[in-house]
């Protein structure tokens, strides 16, 4: 029988830890708690931490008319439209297994001659250590995507806030006809409604939904993207299904069903709408399916009774209170993923940009690094870390939209009123 430690040196021998950690799969988290940003902004390697990209609008062109005898026009399939300055910064973390865990591990190796238990509790040891770079790249990823910025808080006090530079247009609070990211609009001078927000349990009371997306269909169409998918969580989904337009919509159909004698009888229908009938509502008004995104992260609460878990749909900075609804246009960019070991590809379509993935201190090749190492002085343990580089970023600005949307507060009004949708300090630094 071998020892946890011989155990642990086959595991550094074979570079066990290091290839869970060079798997590119597991950025997409697992059948059960599925990671949906790293499909619109995957892992992308870079040997640079300091570098511009070309924010681009790619297109396909018609070709155009020659002479018989004329050469062929160069003609590219995309147009630069900005640049926008990387900075990638590290993440990391560590663990260790403790004599307890260690005691199991032995067992397991007394109990299984094969040592196949064994290997299964490190090799879970290792995996947990380097979700939780990937859980910290999915957060990241949506700070991103709905705030468009990336705080990076760290030991020391560290604190420093990037902020992207987006369309003023591309961003508003729900119900508001007339408002950007940069406005404040009162929910009782609306004309339209009187509100600003889809609330209300009366027609008269609430907004429509398709009002929103109409508006980002229409800013979509000017900047030449079609609207290709929509995300939200289950508080805005839920909110969708009890709008008093959606579900006036989904009463007015007439079905035709046997009474007790047998007898086809016309009604209407009454009950609430659910998910299927909100899809169908969108997709009646040409709009697509709702993916209703609503996979937690853990986090450390800061007193007792807070919040053990964080919505990754509500990124850090978030308001209290507030959801987001994220709308992406079409953009003809695919991403190839390729995992060597399973020599397996997953081509992702729609890829809105990347989350740089760069090289760790001291290394020569760019990915996420675990390092690890046997303590035999009591406490007896596996000390391991696993640490990043990494910061994602949008290539395609003007294909993605934000829709902030509130609760109510005591007296009816959004918790939020005076908030505009994103939130960027004047003097912050841009990119």
């Amino acid at each position: 029988m071998i020892t946890w430690a011989e155990l642990h040196d086959i595991f550094l021998e074979n570079e066990i830890f290091q290839k869970i950690a060079d798997n590119p799969f597991l950025q997409f988290g697992t059948p059960n708690n599925q990671l949906l940003g790293a499909r619109i902004l995957p892992d992308e390697p870079t040997f640079l931490r300091y570098f511009e990209r070309d924010e681009m609008r790619y297109r396909i062109p018609v070709a155009l008319d020659t002479g018989r005898y004329s050469p062929p026009p160069m003609q590219g399939d995309s147009i630069m439209i900005g640049q926008i300055r990387v900075s990638l910064s590290d993440q990391s973390t560590a663990d260790q297994l403790t004599a307890a865990k260690l005691d199991q591990v032995t067992l397991a190796l007394k109990n299984d001659q094969h040592g196949t238990a064994g290997d299964s509790l490190l090799i879970d040891f290792g995996t947990n250590l380097v979700q939780r770079l990937v859980t910290k790249s999915e957060v990241m990823r949506w700070e991103v995507l709905l705030r468009f910025c990336s705080t990076r808080i760290g030991v020391n006090n560290y604190f420093e806030k990037i902020n992207f530079r987006y369309p003023l247009n591309n961003a508003w609070v729900a119900g508001q006809i007339d408002g950007n990211a940069s406005s404040v609009h009162n929910a009782t001078t609306n004309p339209r409604t009187g509100t600003n927000n889809w609330h209300g349990t009366e027609v008269s009371e609430a907004a429509d939904p398709l009002d929103d997306f109409y508006k980002a269909r229409d800013i979509l169409d000017s900047q030449g993207y079609q609207m290709q998918a929509i995300y939200t969580d289950r508080y805005v989904a839920k909110l969708l299904e009890r709008n008093p337009h959606i579900a006036e919509w989904a009463r007015s159909r007439i079905v035709i069903r046997p009474d007790i004698d047998s007898q086809n009888v016309v009604s209407t229908l009454s009950r609430r709408p659910n998910r299927q009938q909100t899809n169908e509502y969108f997709l009646t008004n040409d709009f697509p399916a709702i993916n209703v995104y609503n996979q937690a992260y853990s986090i450390e609460p800061e007193n007792v009774g807070d919040p053990t878990f964080k919505f990754f749909m509500q990124p850090p900075g978030t308001p209290k209170g507030r959801h987001y609804v994220l709308i992406l246009g079409r953009v003809d960019n695919t991403s190839e993923i390729y995992y060597e070991e399973e020599d397996e590809t997953i081509t992702l379509e729609n890829v809105m940009g990347y989350n740089y993935v760069g090289i760790v201190a001291g290394r020569a090749s760019p990915g996420r690094v675990v390092y690890s190492e046997t303590r035999q002085r009591h406490p007896m343990g596996i000390y391991a870390e696993a640490i990043q580089s990494t910061q994602p970023v949008i290539l395609h600005k003007g294909a993605v939209i934000v829709i902030a949307v509130d609760e109510l507060g005591d007296e009816g009004e959004p918790v939020n009123l005076n908030l505009p949708a994103i939130a960027h300090e004047p003097n912050g630094n841009y990119r």
